[in-house]
């Protein structure tokens, strides 16, 4: 029998306070329960989400993290064996593969400025004669949170540009919330699951911000924003006499407008 990807340990606990893992009762299998063996020869109760597996407490298998919430202690424990198929949800998005902890992880582009944004959508008339996208209320989260990052992505775009020091701000927390957002499109997990697989990787999230805002697609849009703003009035440009017919036969100037 299988080991399960993933333990979740309550010390001193006869039961499993289900809130604290996003969880429901009759989603847990509880075969260990009480008095189950943990972390640091810890009594308590025992458990996972995952149905057929072996549920027992062993170190050599297992990578165990503390977490505190709600002023209560709780253990989450990984299987060596875990993988990304293992949490994956019944309906996934197609997207890039980032090889973090465990295997690699599929982010779709969720951000609405790009044509490759991946996230499924309405079309809704606007009331003038056009019509928008209005994105599906499961992922309207992410829709939110990649409009955010590609601002962040933009703003950094034009740093380098401008050959300004590139830097912005943002607390840990929040960096780690959106990409709780981003690999949840397609995974079923928690905060503290994801950081108890390792997932927050900071030496990765520069290529996750790539596959989840498509940065790519964002700086070949800017350029042609820029190509279209630096454009010439006449649009199919002056002569080769130099002449400029829709300035009534002046010459043309050289110099850029501004």
């Amino acid at each position: 029998m299988e080991f399960p990807p993933l333990l979740y340990f309550f010390p001193k606990a006869s039961h499993a306070p289900f809130e604290l893992i996003g969880a429901r009762a009759e989603e847990l299998q509880t075969r260990a329960g009480v008095g189950a063996c943990g972390p640091g020869d810890q009594r308590g109760f025992l458990c996972t989400k995952f149905s057929g597996t072996h549920i027992a407490f062993n170190e050599k298998r297992q990578t165990w993290t503390r977490f505190s919430k709600n002023g209560k202690f709780f253990f989450i424990g990984v299987d060596q064996d875990a993988s990304p198929n293992d949490f994956i949800r019944e309906e996934i998005l197609p997207g890039s593969y980032v090889e973090l902890k465990h295997g690699l992880w599929n982010i779709p582009v969720a951000n609405p400025l790009v044509e490759s944004c991946n996230l499924p959508y309405y079309d809704v008339p606007d009331g003038e004669g056009g019509w928008y996208k209005d994105y599906k209320e499961k992922y309207a989260l992410a829709s939110q949170k990649a409009l955010e990052l590609a601002g962040i992505a933009r703003e950094l775009c034009i740093q380098s540009i401008k050959q300004d020091m590139i830097s912005f701000e943002m607390e840990d927390n929040e960096v780690r919330d959106y990409f709780h957002t981003m690999l949840g499109i397609n995974y079923d997990l928690t905060l503290e699951e994801m950081g108890a697989l390792r997932l927050f990787d900071q030496e990765k999230y520069i290529e996750m911000l790539h596959a989840f805002v498509d940065v790519g697609a964002m700086i070949e849009m800017m350029r042609q924003e820029t190509e279209a703003a630096n454009a010439p009035l006449n649009p199919t440009g002056a002569p080769q006499d130099g002449k400029d017919i829709a300035s009534g036969g002046e010459e043309s100037s050289d110099k850029a407008l501004d």
